[in-house]
C-alpha cells in the first residue's frame, strides 16, 4: 500500500511536466530533416540551423528572427532581422524557421532567413561586409537540441556561432540570462540567433 502514493506522486509530476510545456505559447525544436533536405542545406551554406515550431496559442500573430553580431561580449550590430505575420491558417500549420550563413568571399558574408509553413513562406537575405574582421583559427556552432518552450514577448536564443583564436571554443545550447549571454559572447567574434513571438 505504501507504493500506491509513490506511484501517484510520480504520475502527478510527469503530468505537471507535460502540462508546463502545453502552457507555453509555442514549442520550438531542432527539425528532423530528410537526407535530401540535409544535402540541400549543405549546398546552400557553411553553417545552417533549422527549427520546427508547434504554436499552442491563437494569440501568436507574428514570428520575428534576429541575428546579432558580438565582439568580446559587446554587441556590434544586428546583421539581420525579419518578421512575418501569421494568417489564421498558418497558426494551425507546422512552422519551420531556417537560418543559413554563407561566406561569399573574404570580404562578404550572406545570411538567409526563412519562415515557412504549408500555407506559404517569407524570407530575408542580408549581405554584410566583413572585410575589417580578423580571420580566426577556430570556429564552433550549435543550437538548442531539445523541445524548448517559447512565450509571446520573450526573445529565445536558438543558436550561436563562435569564431576565436583561443585554444578552447564552446557554444552554449541554453542562453536564458544576461550572464549566460555574456559567457556565450566572450570570444572575438560571435553570432547570436534568436526568435520572438508577438
Amino acid at each position: 500500500m505504501r507504493y500506491v502514493p509513490v506511484f501517484f506522486l510520480i504520475t502527478l509530476s510527469l503530468l505537471s511536466a507535460c502540462s508546463n510545456e502545453v502552457e507555453s505559447d509555442a514549442v520550438i525544436e531542432e527539425a528532423e530533416l530528410t537526407e535530401f533536405e540535409k544535402n540541400l542545406i549543405e549546398l546552400t551554406g557553411d553553417q545552417s540551423f533549422v527549427y520546427d515550431y508547434e504554436i499552442n496559442n491563437d494569440e501568436v500573430k507574428e514570428i520575428h528572427t534576429f541575428i546579432d553580431y558580438y565582439e568580446k561580449g559587446e554587441l556590434i550590430e544586428r546583421v539581420s532581422e525579419m518578421g512575418t505575420t501569421l494568417s489564421e491558417t498558418q497558426s494551425d500549420d507546422p512552422m519551420r524557421t531556417v537560418f543559413i550563413r554563407k561566406q561569399v568571399n573574404e570580404n562578404e558574408e550572406q545570411w538567409i532567413t526563412s519562415i515557412m509553413s504549408n500555407s506559404g513562406s517569407s524570407s530575408a537575405d542580408a549581405v554584410n561586409d566583413i572585410s575589417k574582421r580578423k580571420e580566426m583559427n577556430s570556429a564552433s556552432w550549435g543550437g538548442i537540441t531539445s523541445r524548448t518552450p517559447v512565450n509571446i514577448g520573450e526573445k529565445q536564443v536558438v543558436a550561436s556561432i563562435v569564431k576565436s583564436n583561443k585554444n578552447g571554443v564552446s557554444t552554449y545550447n541554453i542562453i536564458e540570462t544576461e550572464d549566460d549571454l555574456k559567457r556565450a559572447t566572450d570570444y572575438e567574434q560571435v553570432y547570436i540567433i534568436s526568435i520572438e513571438l508577438r
